[in-house]
């Protein structure tokens, strides 16, 4: 008798433990990747790199699914959170939810880990301008406030870099609505507009050309793929700015030990050296930020985001 009830407590166990072993019984299945980006863009390139690692990994197929940004945010938003839609999404979506573009930012989803970092951005100025360093500019705009025109894209990092900057080094410039990065950078090379931010990747080309130059990057040490270029906070300067992430993001409600799974995948393509490099072409870094190092990390942008968002509200 005590034999029997023993075998009926074990089975009715077992039958409670059964629904979270099958929940980490991940992936049984392609896992989709919503790419907030046309196929061919940084964004696509670093989500497809990581997707082919992250297949290997996982033993099944990752499905790249390109598409207009908000709206793959809010896919993966509302997904089930069964391990297979996921989205790379870089500073836009913290910024959304802070401008209430979206309903929700950071709070809409599970970050599983940081992919790609590109530490590159910086303020950039045409051959020929009357400011080479970043002290230049400052000066520059503290002797003629309001005439350094600063083209950017309304209620988007760039415009956030901008106005933190310009608080921070406590100058006044006309901000104007440049639009996106290819008619910023026409418009910086046709004098439409003095200074602008973009990163390497976009400008090297008129560097090494000598159509342009870099006054400084917005990290506190100068990134390794151009330890040539100062930043703005090395020149003496009170500024720096997140890099320019993409985070592996599931929906929200995802269980904790499918997170771990997962999360553990993730790691090992970080760690790999191989993904490292290919990344590092694509004009990113890799710093292996994974749970719970990734959420914080994530949390800490999200508060710097708000306290600008503020300023152009």
């Amino acid at each position: 008798m005590k034999m029997g009830k023993w075998l009926a407590a074990v089975c009715a166990a077992a039958l409670l433990a059964a629904p979270a072993c099958a929940e980490v019984n991940w992936p049984k299945e392609p896992v989709t990747i919503n790419v907030t980006g046309k196929a061919g863009g940084s964004t696509d390139l670093i989500s497809r790199a990581f997707g082919e690692f992250f297949s290997k990994e996982i033993g099944v197929p990752v499905v790249i699914n390109n598409g207009e940004g908000i709206l793959q945010l809010q896919n993966t938003h509302d997904a089930e959170p069964d391990g297979y839609t996921m989205t790379t999404g870089a500073m836009g979506f913290i910024i959304y939810g802070h401008t209430g573009t979206m309903d929700f930012g950071l709070d809409g989803y599970t970050p599983v880990a940081i992919v790609s970092e590109d530490e590159t951005f910086g303020f950039w100025v045409a051959k020929g301008a009357p400011y080479k360093t970043i002290k230049e500019l400052v000066d520059y705009m503290k002797k003629h406030p309001g005439e350094v025109t600063i083209g950017m894209k309304t209620s988007t990092s760039v415009h956030l870099e901008v106005v933190g900057f310009l608080k921070a080094v406590g100058c006044q410039a006309n901000v104007v609505d440049a639009g996106g990065d290819a008619k910023r950078v026409t418009a910086l090379l046709g004098h439409q507009i003095d200074v602008t931010i973009e990163p390497l990747g976009t400008m090297k080309g008129y560097l090494n050309e000598g159509e342009a130059i870099c006054l400084g990057t917005f990290q506190k040490e100068s990134c390794v793929l151009c330890p040539e270029i100062p930043t703005v906070y090395g020149q003496g300067y009170d500024f720096t700015f997140p890099a320019n992430f993409q985070a592996l993001l599931m929906p929200p409600g995802t269980a904790p030990d499918l997170l771990e799974k997962v999360g553990a995948a993730a790691k090992r393509v970080l760690d790999n050296p191989e993904y490292v490099k290919v990344i590092n072409a694509l004009g990113a870094v890799v710093h292996p930020r994974t749970q719970p190092e990734a959420a914080e990390y994530l949390k800490n942008v999200s508060v710097q985001l708000g306290e600008l968002v503020k300023e152009i509200l």
